[in-house]
């Protein structure tokens, strides 16, 4: 009987440590900046950038100026706009209450809006108790006996009292200004391994020189292509690295002068070419519906190929010009800068390749043409 009990124990503790619900994001990988914690604690919820337009309208037309909100088509036009680890940052306040769920449910709340960098906003648009006048509101904000001013002249000063309080009560209760660590999120080292804050920022700036500065960045060529919409996937197959060839000469050239052109004679030279383990990363595929087999099986596909980080292939070549982007599940030139660094660490893990370098690595493997 007791051995019975501990062995029910036993195996609801399994179950918790190996078995975790995945409804929600954990919490680890929420979006739950420190900045806004006293706003969530005071039960602030998202409201939506079509909240804050009525009051704010040219600083909403600036940001639909931006990147920012058109976040989500950039995930959509490549068929993941249900990919968690992308919604945490191409949509407002995925993995809260109050934020984004999906396109169906809470279609208000995606792309990177308004309180993607200013707070949850309810606390903001909800109406305020205005005190009467009473001068020791004004001496919050201001030292009359510095200036000799006469107090009881502040009400005839500011006609609009209750207007002017509201107003400086609305902004006390949102983050106006939000501190680099807000942008650090999402723009972080693994995923955008380029992003200078200076620059950036000014992209976003509620300024009347927004079109300029985004016309500045499109000559620096570092805008993200965006499709025009969703495409309707399909299960794509592998296609093998000769069939890339044909139209990527260049971009074969230079792969086959990489280690990954070699890496399944690797494990031919430790009699590892039949191990499950190593062929996942030593081979294109390995593990997926028409992925590498075996040597006599698949030989084409016996390498790190073009498809292991670029995707199935077949769909590729045989899509029509303007559906060449949206064909590919992989890295794509629309999608340069996160996509690399989690594609190689699925390989090059701590424990696999514990010196690897990203930078020195991707300067080796790059490639770039038609």
């Amino acid at each position: 009987m007791i051995f019975r009990k501990y062995f029910i124990i036993i195996g609801l503790l399994f179950c918790f440590l190996f078995f975790p619900s995945n409804s929600m994001p954990k919490d680890k990988d929420r979006l739950h900046s420190k900045a806004f914690e006293e706003l969530f604690d005071k039960d602030a919820s998202f409201v939506g950038s079509q909240t804050c337009f009525p009051c704010h309208p040219d600083e909403f037309r600036q940001w639909e100026e931006t990147p920012h909100s058109r976040a989500f088509l950039s995930l959509s036009s490549r068929g993941k706009d249900e990919d968690s680890k992308c919604l945490l940052c191409h949509s407002l306040g995925y993995g809260i209450e109050s934020g984004f769920k999906d396109l169906d449910k809470t279609p208000a709340m995606a792309n990177v809006q308004c309180e993607s960098c200013h707070g949850p906003g309810s606390l903001h648009i909800g109406s305020k108790r205005i005190e009467p006048f009473s001068e020791k509101v004004c001496l919050e904000c201001h030292d009359l006996e510095a200036k000799g001013e006469d107090n009881s002249k502040c009400d005839s000063c500011h006609a609009d009292f209750a207007k002017h309080l509201y107003t400086i009560q609305k902004k006390k209760s949102i983050v106006l200004n939000p501190p680099g660590e807000v942008c650090i999120q999402c723009h972080d080292e693994e995923n955008d391994r380029n992003f200078n804050f200076g620059t950036r920022l000014k992209s976003i700036l509620h300024m009347p020189e927004i079109v300029k500065i985004n016309e500045e960045l499109r000559k620096e060529k570092r805008n993200i292509v965006l499709l025009k919409s969703a495409p309707k996937l399909k299960v794509s197959s592998y296609a093998g690295n000769e069939a890339c060839r044909n139209c990527h000469v260049k971009e074969y050239n230079s792969w086959s002068l990489t280690r990954h052109a070699k890496s399944f004679e690797t494990l031919k030279k430790t009699d590892e070419q039949k191990t499950t383990r190593c062929l996942r990363c030593h081979t294109t595929g390995y593990g997926k519906s028409s992925g590498f087999l075996d040597e006599e099986n698949t030989p084409y596909l016996k390498e790190v190929g073009c498809e292991s980080c670029h995707g199935p292939g077949k769909n590729h070549i045989e899509a029509s010009p303007d559906k060449k982007i949206s064909s590919l599940s992989g890295i794509t030139r629309d999608c340069p800068i996160c996509g690399m660094p989690r594609t190689c660490k699925l390989c090059h893990t701590k424990r696999e390749d514990p010196n690897f370098n990203i930078d020195k690595a991707i300067e080796f493997i790059k490639h770039g043409g038609k």
